[in-house]
């Protein structure tokens, strides 16, 4: 019918719209971005962005080709090797054409980069202040600056060749430890670091204050939550406005269907009175008794609404806990009273 439709219509004006983000777009432009760079030589620029794009997408196996070159362009061979090896694991998933001949690629630029590369172990021990074994919470260890994870201490890494900084420090740590090592390629080193780790704060109980036999405990009054009740009633209020605008926009609406139904119904008859009425009035007298609730129930949840939301926002400020303001509905409206 119509006059639900138009409520409904505008009750929909009030609901608010949710954007989504869409991952793989969002990948999809990263890589076109990465390959536009490096179409101008600048891997270095579009390294980052291969990255961000497998991240959010990581069947994109395009992005892990590229990245794979790329790092290999810029001499970073070691994580060259792992984007190739990570390339040749995600194409067991999958038998697309386009990735024909890859898994062949991946696998001979594995084995050429094998040797260019170091092999590096970082051992850490843990003990405490007299000698003993403690574990390593509240211990960071990292690599170049990168927090190793506590699964890759000693175990072997391979890294590229040059200068490598292995460090341990964090909250329970005594003192940190730090070393560094040289790599070339084929080396295969241990680095090892021994750190004391501090024993846990030990807690104190809570010291009550001196009694003061003035008179009880003075206690700062709490912050007032006006504000934030005012914000959440003025929000409710306009919600309520809503709803009551657009229950008298329907109401309207039945109110103009029950006036046509029964000009048709007086037409078919022949008089005000609708007697003597022939069997097709039904329909009109059926559609003019529906429009007519339609419009009592719509005019009432109208006026209900409107009035709470006036209500509510005239008294966002400064009311009252112990005060309630109670809205009755009525056959002709609805009343209003507070109360204390």
């Amino acid at each position: 019918m119509l006059f639900p439709a138009l409520a409904v219509a505008a009750l929909g004006a009030f609901t608010p719209c949710v954007a989504h983000a869409d991952p793989v777009s969002d990948a999809k432009d990263l890589f076109t971005r990465g390959r536009e760079l490096r179409a101008k030589g600048d891997c270095a620029g579009a390294v980052p962005l291969f990255r961000k794009a497998i991240d959010l997408y990581p069947e994109g196996l395009g992005s892990v080709r590229n990245l794979a070159e790329c790092e290999e362009q810029l001499g970073h061979y070691a994580s060259s090797r792992r984007a190739w090896l990570d390339l040749k694991r995600g194409l067991l998933t999958t038998d697309d054409k386009k990735y024909e001949g890859w898994s062949h690629d991946a696998e001979a630029a594995a084995a050429r980069l094998a040797p260019k590369l170091a092999t590096l172990t970082v051992d850490v021990s843990y003990a405490t202040p007299d000698g003993q074994a403690a574990l390593s919470k509240g211990v960071t260890v990292t690599l170049d600056g990168e927090t190793l994870a506590p699964a890759l201490v000693g175990t072997p890494l391979e890294r590229d060749p040059g200068h490598h900084v292995v460090r341990a420090a964090g909250d329970r740590v005594q003192e940190p430890q730090q070393s560094s090592v040289d790599l070339v390629a084929g080396d295969n080193k241990h680095v090892s670091l021994r750190v004391v780790v501090k024993p846990p704060p030990t807690s104190l109980p809570e010291l009550s204050p001196p009694s003061n036999d003035t008179g009880p405990a003075q206690h700062p009054p709490e912050a007032p939550a006006e504000e934030s009740t005012g914000s959440a009633r003025k929000t409710v209020a306009w919600v309520a406005i809503g709803v009551g605008a657009a229950s008298l926009v329907g109401a309207g609406v039945s109110l103009g269907v029950r006036q046509a139904a029964l000009s048709d119904a007086q037409n078919a008859c022949g008089n005000t009175n609708l007697t003597n009425c022939p069997p097709s009035v039904h329909d009109d007298v059926s559609r003019g008794q529906t429009a007519s609730t339609m419009f009592t129930v719509l005019g009432i949840v109208g006026v209900v609404g409107l009035t709470t939301g006036i209500v509510l926002i005239a008294t966002s400020h400064g009311h009252s806990q112990q005060s309630r303001l109670i809205i009755t509905p009525t056959l002709g409206g609805a009343s209003a009273a507070w109360r204390f």
